[in-house]
């Protein structure tokens, strides 16, 4: 059977090990290896590919703000035209906004960019709702 909801989640914690200034180019290898993994041994588990093309694109957006907030401004943008080729509609995605607003003010949007990321992060404000909203 298959079940077209979210049943699992992860959590961010700006003390752990993993997290770090490119946890967004680690969810793009994520993605990879994932991908690869259920193609070969299990395809009947894979996501439908909008659903997939969703997940990398919103991973490269990720990486791109990561690239932004360490003053890497040629990957963040590289990051976000690589996410729109492989889903054109996430250039609604506020990420995208977000990358394209801060590279201009170059080292003075890394404070900024850091700390709007910080909110998101802990008010759950990720994909467009909020933690314990209605799930479609």
């Amino acid at each position: 059977g298959h079940l077209d909801v979210w049943d699992s989640g992860f959590r961010i914690h700006t003390t752990q090990q993993t997290y770090g200034e490119r946890w967004g180019e680690r969810k793009i290898l994520l993605e990879d290896v994932l991908d690869e993994i259920l193609a070969t041994s299990a395809p009947e588990l894979r996501l439908p590919e909008p659903a997939r093309r969703r997940r990398r694109a919103d991973a490269h957006m990720s990486a791109a703000l990561d690239a932004v907030e360490t003053g890497r401004r040629r990957e963040a943008l590289r990051l976000v035209a690589g996410g729109l080729r492989i889903r054109p509609a996430a250039v609604a995605n506020p990420r995208v906004l977000t990358v394209l607003l801060s590279l201009p003010l170059g080292r003075r949007s890394r404070p900024l960019l850091k700390g709007l990321r910080r909110v998101v992060r802990r008010r759950g404000y990720l994909h467009g709702r909020r933690p314990g909203a209605a799930k479609r």
